[in-house]
Formats: structure tokens, C-alpha cells, sequence
């Protein structure tokens, strides 16, 4: 099997909610890193984020991983 490759620059858009909406974003990104081969999020050139979503990206965007974002 192949693995198929992005051209260009890999941008990552997470969007707002609250407190649960960032719990969920940190849950749909563990999922995607442990399903997607290559996919790590700390290692995109683009980050938006709105509300919660900024914060995740910060992180993100800084190294954090999202394993070790705290959810309390």
C-alpha cells in the first residue's frame, strides 16, 4: 500500500465551544494521529483557531502534544 502525500503547506483549523469543545477537539486529534499515518499535529506550518480552539492550537503550534494537554 502507499501512503499518499500533502503538496504544500499542512494547515490545521480547530474551532470554538467552550470547555467541552476543547475536550472534544483534544479527543478527535488523538484520533486522527492514531489513525492517520504521518499525521502529527504538532507538526502542521498552520494553525487558526477560534475561542477553544485558539488555545489547542497554541499548544499545538508550541509542541504540546495533544496527550499531554490537560482536559480538567
Amino acid at each position: 500500500m502507499t501512503q499518499a502525500r500533502a503538496q504544500g503547506p499542512v494547515g490545521l483549523a480547530l474551532a470554538g465551544g467552550g470547555p467541552l469543545g476543547a475536550i472534544y477537539e483534544i479527543g478527535a486529534l488523538l484520533a486522527l494521529s492514531e489513525s492517520l499515518v504521518g499525521f502529527d499535529p504538532t507538526g502542521c506550518e498552520i494553525y487558526v483557531g477560534v475561542s477553544s480552539g485558539g488555545f489547542i492550537a497554541s499548544g499545538l503550534a508550541n509542541g504540546l502534544s495533544p496527550r499531554s494537554m490537560p482536559i480538567y
